[in-house]
């Protein structure tokens, strides 16, 4: 079973090494990889030209002017030979050298007309940080719900049906196919649950907020093309899943320091709430001694909270010597504290900003010194992954 790997190139210099490789190590063998390039005025086709003996005849390439993205990838399909196709952006790379074997196996074993699956947006300049993961699964044209594109791998019996890309859309002639073809019910498509495609963030659709609106635009045009009922519904659906994703992909992406900040949060109620207990229980909230013994008492119990939430949650700590990494947070925390104790003495009471707007502000001040500090401290010295 043959498979005819298309890859559209423009000034792809920077990052077609890394999908030339991608394919090249592949465990399945029986495919062609088929570049169309539009005309690159870079080093494109001189490194196509440096991979080709590597390809052992398995390579075509052509390099001439096209009207876009889409008419490129269409002079592609004309030139498969393959059972399945499938388009690999000269951006992307293959999840693993196995991905091929993967989709090969899954037309095998349920005798499918096409395969998707997950696909993880990665950074755009290492391609080795994780951004947000695309879980394609089931759904219906009705939610606002489409496969992966770049995981989509056809027989070209469905390509020689729906038809090829419809060059009216700049962005979202693949969403134009795929609503195309996902109309047809006697299409059966095969969902693999596993990651595939490592797709670079920043492309024609994934360029930010103005590139999600353009997205969005040509997306809603494609559903009134094709007669998917309340269009607007669709498109709000799709909107909201977005948001949720790169909401979870910032989460993701600064999962430490959120968890940090909200560890940091939990700390302070808690020293807020001993204090108080201890104030209005068992302690006489006039007597200025008691009042220090509550201070004192609620800020150790908070530090040991923070401690501990910060090694298992926040940080994740491996080291086996626990009393010791404790007596150094302890210390860092002294230390902070008098550096928070510092800033207010010299901007309060040595240059007498003492009003209460300037002890407002220096207070907020000193406050973000010590969270930055805190956690400085608590990543760079304390806590061992390792």
């Amino acid at each position: 079973m043959k498979i005819s790997i298309i890859t559209v190139t423009y000034n792809s210099e920077k990052t077609l090494k890394d999908t030339i490789e991608s394919i090249l190590s592949q465990t399945y063998k029986d495919y062609e990889h088929i570049i169309v390039d539009g005309l690159s005025k870079d080093n494109t086709i001189q490194i196509v030209k440096n991979y080709e003996s590597k390809y052992n005849g398995k390579l075509k390439y052509i390099s001439e002017k096209d009207t876009g993205l889409y008419d490129a990838m269409n002079k592609g399909i004309k030139m498969a030979t393959g059972d399945i196709i499938g388009i690999l952006n000269s951006d992307d790379i293959y999840a693993s050298e196995n991905t091929l074997k993967i989709i090969a196996d899954k037309f095998k074993e349920t005798n499918c007309d096409g395969t998707y699956a997950d696909l993880i947006f990665m950074d755009e300049e290492t391609m080795s940080k994780p951004q947000r993961i695309w879980k394609s699964a089931k759904g219906k044209i009705k939610n606002g719900w489409h496969p992966a594109h770049p995981t989509l791998y056809l027989k070209r019996e469905v390509y020689d049906k729906i038809g090829s890309f419809d060059l009216q859309f700049r962005i979202v002639a693949d969403y134009d196919f795929m609503l195309r073809m996902m109309k047809d019910e006697n299409i059966k498509l095969e969902y693999i649950n596993e990651v595939l495609i490592h797709m670079r963030a920043g492309g024609t659709s994934t360029a930010g907020i103005k590139g999600y609106v353009k997205n969005l635009k040509e997306s809603h045009k494609a559903l009134v093309k094709n007669q998917i009922k309340h269009p607007y519904f669709v498109d709000f659906k799709r909107i909201v899943k977005t948001l949720f994703q790169m909401i979870l992909g910032l989460y993701k992406k600064f999962e430490e320091i959120i968890m940090y900040l909200i560890m940091g949060f939990l700390a302070t109620l808690v020293s807020v709430g001993v204090k108080w207990g201890m104030l209005y229980t068992f302690l006489d909230a006039e007597n200025g001694f008691h009042v220090q013994i509550a201070v004192v008492s609620s800020w150790i119990i908070a530090c040991t909270f923070a401690y501990f939430t910060n090694r298992i949650w926040v940080f994740k700590s491996k080291s086996k010597k626990i009393f010791k990494e404790f007596c150094t947070f302890m210390g860092a925390r002294v230390f902070t504290l008098l550096a928070e104790m510092l800033i207010m003495y010299i901007f309060i009471t040595l240059l007498g900003m003492n009003s209460d707007f300037w002890v407002f502000v220096w207070t907020i001040v000193a406050q973000v010194v010590v969270v930055i500090l805190n956690y400085i401290f608590s990543k760079l010295f304390i806590f061992k992954k390792k």
